[in-house]
């Protein structure tokens, strides 16, 4: 994987009139790259004939950057989650519901693997800042875990408190933090944290924790620290149905009981310990600062309170602890991400995420991933979530085709986004600077390999044309043959023959030697493989053969005129054999090539060269004459 670490700040400059009126207008381009131009705004619009800006000429520029820095977790991120995502293409929609949504939860579970992967990279490197990237992968984790319990995990009849409790325990970790700092506590009782540490336990469900945290006090063994252990052993096992709501009535009542009977009278902690048992809404709102949020709030408030509940009634529950913290007003941007995905509302949810989140990696593999959920209670999917999902995966699979590591990963994306997605992914590849050979030939082949032979060729053709100009003409060409460009073949096997007459020998004579079918693809080409041809059969001692070869590229006007005498020059010594290698009719020809020339001015009459040719040629056309009488005699 190539890095991707170039960063360069350049001016531009764009010549403008010189009268007072004008702005600099632009237009985005496609992703990293923006068209700057002069705009008269006192001008009047040609159609509407109101001011509204026109072009005020002075030049257009196509300004393009590199795109940000692409740090290694997040490369490893989006690497990795591009396997998951590819395999969920092949998800069979056509399995039943529940086989479906299992399907759809282990790929769920999958991703988030890959966010918890690359926050250990994050927590291991030494980057300046690494808090800032955890703390936006942790918030990517939380709200996809929240979207995957809520809209993709949903268990019979909405019961998915279990689910949240495992869910805020994982993100709310500032009371396993104060828990081992109490622990360690020469005298735990006396830590200031210690009493905020028990509740907090009891209100993420965490009853057995909490009951060890008393055991650390110097009154466990009286009759309220007995009695209020008793109540957190007792608690029942979150579950579903009828017997379980009876069961949890029973064991609160007891705690209701014991509170009002005055067993903790004597202890105003263990007394808020056991309101917290009993739901007691006042002593939730007075702790609201230990919990820290909204959502822990709702979920310790319906575990104590009404924990059979379903989604629809916990949602209920959300507005009633956002009031607690201020209102929506106070929310930030991930509590409003947090909020829509309890809300089921997947619009806000991904519009929210992709004003916030960088790079557009949730909101594509999100609306990836609920596009594809089943319908439920007949309701059906949004209608809107097609479309949009098409629209987010374009955007980031461009944003990794404008990555100088990631790019091939965008493909993987643009691949399945239909004709858009061909035409987008087109475009990005052929703007990709193909630096080396093997970067170049990776994005041929993925151009060949979609069906995007005009990207393969302009690629090829670019290749050809910059070896062309390093002097490197044998690789010039092979990059010419595979553009399939007949013009750029042409023009370098013309300046292969131009070569080879100012300095009487060939560059990349085994390349050209082997051509093979390949010279069919352009005229000068295949001249030039012909004329190899000439010279193999000659130092072959094929003669006759070579002869013939010789007048047929001159009669046939392969050869281009200014190789004439080259060619007239290789005769020379084919036309002193004898027997004689060229027939009458032959030599009548080469004739007819040497008046041309004259008649042309490209042939110098008084040169001693010219007088040779044509006294050689008057000779073989006199033993060729003879030869051919004595057979026909």
């Amino acid at each position: 994987m190539e890095d991707d670490t170039t960063r360069c700040d350049v001016m531009v400059s764009l010549p403008m009139p010189t009268h007072q009126r004008l702005n600099i207008n632009f237009s985005h381009g496609c992703q990293n790259n923006v068209v700057l131009h002069a705009v008269d705004f006192g001008a009047k619009d040609t159609d509407s004939g109101q001011p509204g800006g026109a072009p005020a000429g002075g030049g257009v520029r196509e300004v393009f950057w590199s795109p940000s820095e692409w740090p290694g977790w997040w490369r490893q991120l989006a690497s990795e989650s591009a396997g998951v995502f590819s395999d969920l293409q092949s998800c069979d929609a056509g399995q039943g519901e529940a086989a479906l949504r299992l399907s759809l939860l282990k790929l769920s579970r999958r991703y988030r693997s890959c966010l918890r992967a690359s926050m250990e990279t994050v927590t291991a490197s030494d980057e300046e800042d690494a808090d800032t990237h955890r703390q936006l992968l942790n918030s990517m984790e939380m709200v996809w875990n929240l979207s995957e319990i809520v809209l993709v995990d949903q268990k019979r009849g909405g019961v998915v408190l279990g689910q949240l409790l495992d869910w805020v325990r994982q993100h709310a970790t500032q009371f396993d933090k104060s828990a081992a700092a109490v622990t360690e506590a020469e005298i735990p009782e006396k830590h200031p944290d210690y009493w905020n540490t028990v509740y907090g336990m009891v209100l993420q469900g965490r009853q057995a924790a909490a009951r060890k945290l008393l055991r650390l006090h110097s009154g466990f063994g009286t009759d309220p620290f007995v009695s209020a252990d008793e109540l957190l052993r007792k608690v029942p096992p979150l579950a579903e149905g009828a017997d379980f709501e009876l069961r949890w009535r029973h064991w609160q009542a007891q705690c209701v009981l014991r509170l009002e009977s005055g067993e903790f009278g004597y202890s105003p902690r263990l007394q808020t310990l056991v309101k917290i048992l009993c739901g007691d809404a006042v002593t939730f709102e007075d702790l609201y600062r230990e919990m820290g949020s909204w959502y822990h709030l709702m979920v310790s408030y319906t575990l104590y309170s009404r924990p059979w509940v379903g989604i629809f009634e916990l949602r209920h529950a959300a507005e009633d602890s956002i009031e607690v913290f201020g209102g929506p007003s106070q929310l930030s941007a991930l509590d409003q991400m947090l909020q829509a995905a309890l809300d089921g509302d997947i619009h806000k949810l991904l519009k929210t995420a992709q004003a916030t989140l960088p790079d557009g990696w949730l909101t594509a593999h999100l609306a990836d991933l609920l596009c594809r959920l089943p319908d439920i209670s007949g309701a059906g999917r949004p209608s809107f979530l097609s479309e949009l999902r098409h629209h987010l995966l374009v955007e980031y699979g461009s944003a990794l085709c404008a990555s100088r590591s990631l790019w091939q990963l965008g493909a993987v994306y643009l691949d399945q986004c239909g004709a858009q997605g061909r035409a987008r992914l087109a475009l990005l590849l052929e703007r990709l600077d193909p630096r080396t050979d093997r970067r170049a030939r990776k994005i041929i082949q993925m151009a060949e390999s979609r069906g995007l032979s005009a990207v393969a060729s302009s690629v090829a053709q670019v290749m050809g044309r910059r070896a062309m100009a390093a002097g490197q003409l044998g690789t010039a060409l092979a990059w010419a043959l595979r553009s399939d460009c007949s013009a750029l073949a042409s023009q370098l096997a013309d300046t292969l023959v131009k070569q080879y007459t100012s300095s009487g020998r060939f560059a990349s004579a085994d390349f050209v030697d082997n051509l093979g079918s390949s010279m069919l693809k352009s005229d000068r080409l295949m001249f030039l493989g012909k004329y190899r041809e000439f010279h193999r059969l000659y130092e072959e001692d094929s003669l006759q053969e070579a002869a013939s070869l010789l007048v047929t590229l001159m009669t046939s006007q392969l050869a281009p005129k200014y190789f004439w005498r080259t060619l007239l020059t290789d005769a020379l010594p084919l036309l002193e054999l004898q027997p004689p290698a060229f027939s009458t009719a032959q030599t009548y020809d080469l004739m007819a090539c040497v008046e041309q020339l004259r008649r042309s001015g490209d042939l110098d009459e008084t040169s001693e060269e010219v007088r040779l040719l044509r006294q050689a040629l008057a000779d073989n056309l006199w033993r060729a004459s003879i030869a051919e009488d004595s057979v026909a005699s």
